[in-house]
């Protein structure tokens, strides 16, 4: 209980609200996300260990995957080329962004 707890599950949803399965699945998620966590954290520490360019790429490309599960996690219009963007925006009841000259 307390892992769900403070993976940020509401107490009173893991007494009252979760079934047995949806708790066994919340934990298995979490035990996945942990070996995967320590996993990051021993190449982190490998990459450490090496030389300044091996650490360099290591946190770029950490970077980019946060950014990447973030975009994911928000819904950005990433990946989406201007004109797509200036659409979404006047379909959502928006204005469209200003265009740049000469793009």
């Amino acid at each position: 209980m307390e892992r769900l707890i403070s993976r940020g599950h509401r107490v009173k949803d893991v007494l009252e609200v979760y079934t047995l399965p949806q708790i066994q699945a919340f934990a298995q998620a979490i035990d996945e996300r942990e070996r995967n966590e320590h996993f990051l954290l021993s190449h982190a520490f490998r990459a450490a260990l090496q030389s300044d360019r091996h650490w360099g790429n290591y946190v770029r490309e950490a970077r980019m995957e946060i950014s990447r599960r973030q975009a994911e996690r928000s819904g950005s219009a990433e990946g989406m080329n201007p004109v797509q963007v200036g659409k979404l925006r006047m379909l959502l009841g928006g204005k469209p962004a200003k265009e740049k000259k000469g793009g």
